[in-house]
């Protein structure tokens, strides 16, 4: 089996992939288009050169690309700056990864949903309402009609369990321990995944060949909410300390899904891959936190 080459190796996701994939093979390859550590190569979204990394003479056969601009406020705010990285760039690293005979495993998102109702399958209807989504979608629709050897692993909000690593529930277990008030939206309903889950089921994924569109997601469709309840009540921290709003009372709102839940792509349940549950990951946390100070 090749190695797997990250491509955004810089980001939250693609700094834990290139790391679990350098314990199997210390020489992979990891990607940044504005780090300057020497553990990463520069690759230019804008006219990217794929030569100058000799992926296929250095045993990759396949690159996950996890970087991209994924603030969704700035995707908004900023079209035409996010399409030109999310979207152009995106494919012309694509096509160039073609050309080398490289696998593309693009990282997708839950946003190319319309959140109207959730529970989503692969192949379910696809109308994003945030410009995230949309450019999601835009190079989905366009990378299938490339080849039929490309992944396509769409995710919904990935944490961490490190104190400390600033991801969705240790954010809350934070603010809860030092006293503060957290607001959550009540009807902004998804599926938290643990990241070292994504992390085995792509390395799954990509050991026995799989193409496709693949939901790698826990199971457990939950809001906001009923994260920072769960974690109040961990935590031995009064419930009045979690406030129910809805999503369109969030600060600064722009356009977000609502109920953008996904159902577990079968390809994990036939290979005995399973979850982490988010009871599990409260827990946790919670105990990370229960030691503040």
């Amino acid at each position: 089996m090749g190695k797997i080459a990250v491509l955004g190796a810089d980001s939250y996701i693609g700094k834990y992939l290139l790391k679990k994939e350098r314990q199997k093979a210390i020489d992979s390859i990891g990607t940044s288009r504005r780090d300057k550590r020497a553990s990463l190569k520069f690759l230019d979204y804008n006219a990217p050169n794929l030569e100058k990394l000799k992926l296929t003479d250095s045993g990759h056969d396949a690159a996950i690309i996890a970087a991209g601009v994924t603030n969704v406020k700035v995707c908004e705010n900023d079209k035409k700056l996010s399409k030109a990285i999310n979207v152009e760039g995106t494919l012309k690293i694509v096509k160039a990864l073609i050309d080398e005979g490289v696998k593309p495993i693009f990282l997708s998102s839950d946003y190319v949903f319309d959140g109207s109702r959730g529970g989503y399958v692969e192949s379910a209807e696809r109308w994003p309402s945030s410009m995230y989504g949309q450019q999601k979608k835009e190079v989905e629709n366009r990378i299938m009609d490339l080849s039929n050897n490309i992944l396509i692993i769409r995710m919904s909000k990935v944490y961490g369990l490190s104190k400390g690593d600033g991801t969705l529930l240790d954010n809350m277990a934070k603010a809860l321990s030092l006293g503060e008030k957290v607001l959550a939206a009540n009807d902004q309903i998804f599926c938290p995944t643990y990241i070292e889950d994504i992390a085995r089921g792509i390395f799954l994924l990509h050991e026995q060949k799989f193409s496709g569109v693949v939901h790698c997601c826990a199971p457990d469709a939950c809001s906001r909410f009923d994260l920072a309840k769960m974690l109040a009540s961990e935590l031995g921290v009064s419930e009045e300390s979690v406030q129910s709003i809805s999503i369109h009372d969030v600060p600064d709102y722009i356009r977000r899904p609502k109920n953008t839940s996904m159902i577990t792509s079968n390809f994990f349940l036939d290979n005995d891959c399973s979850f982490l549950t988010i009871n599990e990951a409260i827990s946790q946390v919670a105990t990370n936190w229960k030691k503040y100070g």
